[in-house]
Parts: structure tokens; C-alpha cells; sequence
């Protein structure tokens, strides 16, 4: 929700600064439960909640920063890591879906999110 509020309320506003804040809280504490998580059980779907929330969480932090070259190598820099979790996934998960382990829906269901967000990604740093 406070995702949405940032995206949608007047940029610079202090509606959209809190909520934006609370977004990183939101994806820090997400990343945090699912690391801790990953130390008793290590699923794939757990695996791609943690690069979901270290991603966004990154990329709303770059977007509060001074556009610079800087930041636009980082960028770049957390596009190809959510670019490679992406890929990661999707190759153990492959293997699955043909195996009959899992029906393909699985896999796009928890890899979704992270793609939308990596080609979203793609699309800024091209323009």
C-alpha cells in the first residue's frame, strides 16, 4: 500500500516521502523475515522474495538519490543482480516445471513480481 501512495501521491510531497520511507521499512523488514527464513528452510520461492524485496527496496532508495553517474551505475548494478536472481530462478524452476514437480503457474506466480519489476527497470535506464 505505501508503494502505491509513493507512486501516486505529488512527488516530493510529505505524503509521498512517508510513504516512501514506509515502503523501505516495508521491504527491509520483508528482506530480513525472508533471509532469516532461508537459514531454516531454502526454497526457490523464498529465494525470489528476498531478491523481490532487496531490489525494490534498492531501487526506491537509488530513486531518492541526486540523479549523478553515480547512481546511474548503481542502477545498472541492481538491474543485472535482479537480472541474474531472475535468471537463477528461473533455470532450478524450469527444471521443476518439466520434471512435474510443480505446475508452470507456480513458478510465474512467485518469479512474476520480479520480472515486472527487472523489465520496468529496463525500460528507465533505456529511456
Amino acid at each position: 500500500m505505501a508503494a502505491l501512495v509513493a507512486l501516486y501521491a505529488i512527488k516530493g510531497s510529505s505524503l509521498h516521502r512517508s510513504a516512501g520511507k514506509l515502503y523501505l521499512l516495508g521491504m527491509g523488514v520483508a528482506a530480513l523475515t525472508a533471509l532469516l527464513t532461508i537459514t531454516v528452510n531454502f526454497p526457490g520461492p523464498i529465494i525470489v522474495n528476498v531478491a523481490i524485496a532487496l531490489y525494490a527496496g534498492g531501487g526506491a532508495y537509488l530513486a531518492t538519490r541526486q540523479r549523478s553517474p553515480a547512481v546511474l551505475r548503481a542502477e545498472w548494478v541492481l538491474f543485472g543482480l535482479g537480472l541474474v536472481a531472475l535468471l537463477g530462478f528461473s533455470a532450478l524452476a524450469s527444471r521443476q516445471v518439466l520434471s512435474g514437480a510443480i505446475p508452470l503457474a507456480a513458478p510465474l506466480g512467485v518469479g512474476g513480481p520480479l520480472l515486472v519489476l527487472v523489465a520496468l527497470d529496463l525500460n528507465f535506464l533505456l529511456r
